[in-house]
């Protein structure tokens, strides 16, 4: 198969199938598309593989967010009257460290050979947009940490992911 160029094929599978590849009307390649379910309240990532590849994974709705906010400092205020005045001290703002805990269930060796790029890919996009469109706006950029240890597992067993997310600190709202 020519290692020049790249094959695009745009398709909405609903079940699991192999899509194969042709140059000049002769088999040259053979790919597996696998189907997993996904609802609105799924958290979509995008990643580059070891191909140079975008690979999609939606991991389920059971996911969580904790935040870590940190005070950026205060100012000094000029006090006019002791009667009015609540505070001698502005606070400037604040910046916000959110970080999403995804999980992914039933998760198969296959599955997993392929989600193993996750770790190591240099770009991951997690989406934010509003369903409708998937835009290249509706996507930023993330850091991503595992929280368990991926292990080969027996063929037809099945396993769960636990992944951290960490928003970049210019999606939170801050006052600087």
């Amino acid at each position: 198969m020519s290692q020049i160029g790249y094959y695009r094929y745009k398709i909405n599978p609903t079940i699991d199938i192999d899509i194969d590849f042709s140059i000049n009307y002769e088999l040259a390649a053979t790919k597996s598309v696998i189907v997993k379910e996904w609802c609105d309240n799924d958290k979509l990532i995008k990643y580059l593989n070891k191909d140079g590849q975008y690979r999609f994974f939606a991991f389920n709705r059971f996911w969580e967010s904790n935040d870590k906010p940190k005070e950026l400092g205060r100012s000094n205020k000029i006090i006019t009257s002791l009667l009015t005045s609540k505070s001698s001290e502005d606070i400037l703002g604040y910046k916000n460290e959110r970080i999403l805990t995804l999980m992914a269930h039933d998760i198969s060796q296959d599955e997993l050979t392929v989600l193993s790029d996750l770790w190591t890919s240099p770009r991951v996009l997690m989406y934010v947009g509003d369903h409708i469109t998937f835009s290249e706006n509706d996507w930023i950029q993330v850091s991503i940490k595992a929280k368990n240890n991926l292990t080969r597992i027996k063929k037809s067993n099945y396993t769960d992911i636990i992944v951290d997310i960490t928003l970049p600190e210019w999606y939170t709202i801050s006052m600087l």
